[in-house]
């Protein structure tokens, strides 16, 4: 039981990040680029003279002229990954098989990029949304074997199962 709902925590907030990621790539790419670059920089230019040792206000520093540069590669790939997030959330939670490995690929495929991404910006912060990565990683494939057995039989869907709470089916019905 409480691995379904870990499970779906995590859909839900991969969902969430989806919208996320896909938003700010149709923001990123249909607003003037320019004017916004320059206010962006501004707040956290900012936000690193108020708190000068913050390791997310450094990050930011460090990664935003590169995303600058590329500003219309970066959108199209938030936009991609965005959805690739929602639909491997959403057909997860609906208990489909393309859904789960779908959702699997999309932490396998970026993981390596987070690596690398940690080991160039050495600061806590990034090496910690790396080692999250890796327990919802190994979490998603205990939560196969553990609903599934060793035959990978089909995914069973995230709904209550009868009679647990919140399915309003009584046990004895």
């Amino acid at each position: 039981m409480f691995a379904r709902r870990f499970a779906t925590v995590v859909a839900c907030l991969k969902i969430l990040f989806g919208a996320v990621e896909l938003a700010t790539g149709l923001i990123w790419l249909f607003v003037t680029p320019s004017g916004v670059q320059h206010q962006i920089q501004r707040l956290v230019d900012w936000m690193a003279s108020q708190q000068p040792d913050n390791p997310a206000v450094e990050m930011l520093q460090r990664q935003l002229p590169t995303l600058f540069a590329h500003g219309t590669l970066v959108a199209l790939g938030l936009i991609l990954l965005g959805s690739v997030k929602l639909a491997g959330a959403a057909g997860f939670l609906s208990g489909r098989p393309w859904g789960y490995w779908l959702f699997v690929a999309s932490l396998v495929v970026l993981l390596p990029f987070d690596v690398r991404s940690a080991a160039a910006d050495g600061s806590p912060l990034a090496w910690l949304f790396v080692g999250l990565d890796v327990a919802i990683l190994a979490a998603l494939l205990w939560f196969r074997r553990a609903f599934t057995g060793a035959a990978g039989a089909e995914l069973v869907p995230l709904a209550p199962a009868t009679g647990e709470p919140g399915s309003g089916v009584h046990p004895s019905a």
